[in-house]
């Protein structure tokens, strides 16, 4: 073999040796969907930790003092670009909920019936396994059903603007 020819196949695979990995393609646009809809229902129906578990990259968990009762969350959409599938939830939310105490537990609630969208990036670490990057989507949503048993625990102003917070929502469906 000639000394050229070997000294440059020597360099090439030097080179490569050295390089850092490179992110794996990804285009299982479906497990991307089956990752956020765990997520989804972690967060709907927590403990926050298994839906913490799903993040990957965060230096500091999201965390936040109410909870934003949820009436609906499902994916809309998801898109590959390179390494990357976004998929694009929506969640149609009643407002916040916040334990509040005056001798007994009163729930507070503020009614701000709206329905979001959520756009999660998940990305494939050097072994193939997915995850969600880290992003400004705390877990602190709550299905309606798991909150339903608060309602005799709000005064009647609270629950009467959750009452029409609930009807709204579910004209947004």
């Amino acid at each position: 073999m000639d000394r050229r020819v070997l000294a440059a196949a020597l360099a090439i695979g030097s080179a490569a040796a050295c390089s850092p990995p490179a992110r794996l393609a990804l285009t299982d646009t479906r497990g991307a969907v089956s990752v956020v809809e765990h997520f989804l229902k972690a967060d709907l129906n927590g403990p926050p930790d298994s839906a913490w578990a799903l993040l990957r990259g965060c230096d500091v968990l999201p965390a936040a003092d109410y909870f934003a009762p949820t009436l609906e969350a499902r994916i809309i959409g998801a898109a590959t670009a390179h390494d990357t599938v976004r998929v694009a939830a929506r969640y149609v939310l009643l407002g916040k909920l916040i334990s509040g105490s005056k001798g007994r537990v009163i729930w507070q609630f503020t009614p701000d019936v709206r329905a979001d969208t959520v756009t999660f990036a998940v990305v494939p670490d050097s072994s193939g396994r997915l995850w969600i990057e880290c992003g400004d989507y705390p877990p602190i949503h709550s299905d309606i059903a798991r909150l339903s048993g608060n309602e005799g625990q709000m005064d009647a102003s609270t629950r009467a603007a959750w009452t029409a917070a609930l009807v709204a929502a579910r004209k947004l469906r």
